[in-house]
C-alpha cells in the first residue's frame, strides 16, 4: 500500500503540467456548455443591467434643480494644447481637511473650527466656506 501511495506520487509529480491543463481545458468547457446553454438567461440579465445603469446615470435638467447659469469656460494648456473646460458655479461648504505630515493649523483655523462644531485632530484643519466655478476678478 505505502509502495503504491509513492509510486502514484511520483506520477503527479512527473505529469502536473499535464493534469494542470486538462483541469482548466475541463473547466473552460464546462464554462462554454453554461453559457451557451443559458444564452438567453444571461442576455436578459445583461440587458437588465444596463438598463439598471443608465436609470441611475440619467442626471435631471439644469433647469429643475438649480439656478440657470452660465458656465465659466476655462482653457487651461496642457502639453501645449489648449482644453476647454466649463465650470458651474457652486458653492462649497465649510469643511475638514487633512493637512500634509508636519503641518499644524492656525490658531484662528482650531478656533473657527470650534465654532462650526468640529474639534480638530492632530493634521487636520478647517477650510471656511467659498464660491467657485466663477472668474477671479
Amino acid at each position: 500500500m505505502e509502495k503504491e501511495k509513492k509510486s502514484f506520487m511520483v506520477w503527479l509529480k512527473e505529469h502536473k503540467k499535464q493534469l494542470a491543463i486538462a483541469g482548466i481545458s475541463i473547466v473552460s468547457v464546462l464554462l462554454i456548455v453554461a453559457t451557451v446553454k443559458n444564452a438567453e438567461e444571461l442576455r436578459t440579465a445583461w440587458e437588465s443591467l444596463e438598463k439598471l445603469i443608465c436609470k441611475r446615470t440619467e442626471i435631471a435638467p439644469l433647469e429643475n434643480t438649480m439656478k440657470t447659469v452660465e458656465p465659466l469656460a476655462i482653457q487651461p494648456v496642457v502639453n501645449d494644447s489648449i482644453v476647454s473646460i466649463e465650470r458651474i458655479p457652486h458653492d462649497v461648504t465649510g469643511h475638514v481637511r487633512n493637512l500634509h505630515e508636519g503641518w499644524v493649523p492656525s490658531a484662528e483655523k482650531i478656533e473657527t473650527a470650534l465654532d462650526n462644531g468640529f474639534e480638530l485632530l492632530d493634521g487636520q484643519t478647517w477650510v471656511k466656506s467659498y464660491s467657485t466655478g466663477r472668474a477671479i476678478a
